[in-house]
């Protein structure tokens, strides 16, 4: 990452600000097609501000008024007050924050995106016990040993050669789900955690609930991830209730 943080920031505010004539517009896009550090900030700027519109806006106006009032004690050489933040844009007070704080991309990813937010949060599956067996059971504890060691495509590759002689087993079908989970692919995890929740007799149907809502808020549906969280708070005996509460909580902030 550029280690100078926006040192375009005044024509990449003007940018997002719409006061760039065509011209300057054009400037941009070249520069965004050209230049790599240049798109980077470009992208930081505009993660950072969407950040800091998502979060707590009280906690964030305390904050800066703290900042506020300190700065108004200190006047300048001239005698004259120090800015406000609050007398700017929030692009504006955004930016000057991220200058302040040169690992401000790194906490926001870090700590209140919505991936991050998710693996707060998020109960893993530690897989299941390894036996010595033979046969497609053998296969079976090889691929539960590649998802324990982190191995998530391999382990889903063995997944699925045993689901084609097999294809409605739920243990298998679920465990594929949880590697493309793991492999951040929820959209493709999506389909075989819905055939286990569907099934009433399968053993694995509260865990491919929660994580089919995991999936949902992962791509971004609300309303979809929300409704089986909902389901799973009211059921006071799902081990699943503590992290389904914060998580619903989290997506609707």
């Amino acid at each position: 990452m550029n280690t100078e943080p926006l040192k375009n920031i005044e024509l990449i505010e003007a940018f997002f600000e719409g006061r760039l004539d065509a011209e300057e517009q054009l400037r941009v896009q070249i520069l965004l097609d050209n230049e790599p550090e240049f798109k980077e900030e470009f992208e930081l700027y505009k993660t950072l501000v969407a950040g800091i519109k998502s979060l707590n806006t009280e906690e964030i106006k305390s904050q800066l008024r703290k900042i506020d009032e300190e700065l108004d004690e200190k006047p300048n050489q001239q005698g004259n007050s120090v800015f406000s933040f609050f007398k700017m844009p929030l692009a504006v007070a955004a930016s000057l924050i991220l200058i302040l704080m040169s690992s401000g991309y790194w906490i926001y990813n870090s700590n209140f995106s919505k991936q991050a937010i998710v693996n707060r949060y998020y109960v893993e599956d530690p897989g299941l016990p390894v036996l010595m067996s033979s046969g497609n059971s053998k296969a079976f504890d090889e691929a539960m040993n590649l998802y324990k060691l982190n191995q998530y495509q391999e382990s889903f590759d063995a997944l699925q050669d045993l689901l084609n002689s097999d294809s409605s087993n739920d243990t298998l079908l679920y465990y594929c789900g949880v590697n493309l989970l793991k492999m951040e692919k929820a959209h493709e995890a999506i389909g075989y955690f819905q055939k286990v929740y569907n099934n009433s007799t399968s053993g694995f149907q509260l865990d491919a609930q929660y994580r089919l809502a995991v999936c949902f808020l992962h791509e971004g549906k609300k309303i979809e991830a929300e409704k089986i969280f909902s389901k799973i708070k009211s059921d006071i005996s799902n081990p699943y209730r503590e992290s389904a509460m914060k998580l619903m909580f989290s997506s609707q902030r």
